[in-house]
């Protein structure tokens, strides 16, 4: 029974893509929107992502989800800032880190607590995260030093402490001065 119903799911999820999605994009969009259910799930009970469904006649993630953007049929942009979302990093940031095309990254002004995983460093295309202005706590991550394409880096407002990791330069010196801010 689960198996039929996980079959009809996905047929009919790929039955609304456009022709021109290809079966491994189709694949790879499909695991970044169960990426995406998960974190909604684990990060929204007030419900302000209730357009994150494939029930709806505007099924397609890329064009009708509030927050994303898409490249070549995979989730390059999330930004979900100020919408009350609240969660400790351990129970979303799993799913996040799923998302390994996403480039940028922003979910300021939020709810969200606990510490920022090392292995933040496996979204290696991100180029602007943005993470301030909610209670992230603990040390920053020495792995930050391994996102090669980051840009922008604002970790300000949080209970963060430690050393500001070495970012590659020029982004080092920008990053210092835009963004990191300790303690809030």
């Amino acid at each position: 029974m689960r198996r039929r119903k996980s079959f009809f799911f996905l047929t009919s999820f790929l039955l609304l893509l456009p022709p021109s999605f290809s079966a491994a994009t189709a694949s790879s969009l499909d695991s970044d929107v169960r990426a995406l259910l998960a974190f909604r799930f684990a990060s929204d009970p007030a419900g302000h992502l209730s357009s994150w469904n494939l029930s709806s006649s505007a099924a397609d993630p890329c064009s009708s989800w509030l927050g994303l953007s898409c490249s070549s049929g995979r989730i390059t942009r999330l930004v979900l800032e100020n919408l009350s979302l609240a969660a400790t990093s351990h129970s979303f940031f799993p799913s996040i880190l799923l998302l390994d095309q996403l480039r940028v990254l922003s979910l300021k002004s939020n709810s969200f607590s606990g510490p920022i995983p090392p292995d933040i460093s496996t979204l290696r295309a991100l180029k602007l995260l943005f993470l301030s202005h909610n209670s992230f706590s603990g040390p920053i991550p020495p792995s930050f030093s391994s996102l090669h394409r980051l840009n922008r880096l604002d970790l300000s407002f949080n209970n963060l402490s430690g050393p500001i990791p070495n970012l590659p330069p020029p982004r080092e010196q920008r990053a210092r001065e835009d963004a990191v801010r300790l303690g809030g």
